[in-house]
């Protein structure tokens, strides 16, 4: 499918892993939040689920996003759409490399 002007009309922020740096003890600390990309992306909510566990009622939510192709997006970890901050669970490119397809899932 070819990407057309217009149909991207939402913008994300894409959430890249902090750099891990050394404690000193032989171990790894992350040094921070990471990069964050602002992208304009077409979002669309696929489904919602909610579940009472050890009496406190959690909810979910999945995504689909699309955006335009850059292989510098493909290790992102996390995206923030307006309040929601989601965790990206999977990214496919089309064959073209014309855009991502991003998967993320909302839940407390």
């Amino acid at each position: 499918m070819a990407v057309r002007a217009g149909q991207f009309r939402e913008q994300i922020q894409l959430v890249f892993p902090s750099e891990a740096v050394s404690d000193g003890v032989g171990g790894w600390i992350t040094s921070g939040e990471g990069r964050k990309v602002l992208v304009w992306a077409r979002i669309q909510q696929l489904k919602g689920s909610q579940l009472l566990a050890l009496g406190k009622e959690i909810s979910s939510e999945v995504f689909r996003i699309y955006t335009r192709f850059s292989p510098t997006l493909l290790t992102a970890d996390r995206l923030i759409w307006g309040n929601k901050d989601m965790k990206i669970t999977s990214m496919t490119t089309d064959e073209r490399r014309t855009e991502i397809t991003i998967y993320a899932t909302n839940g407390n």
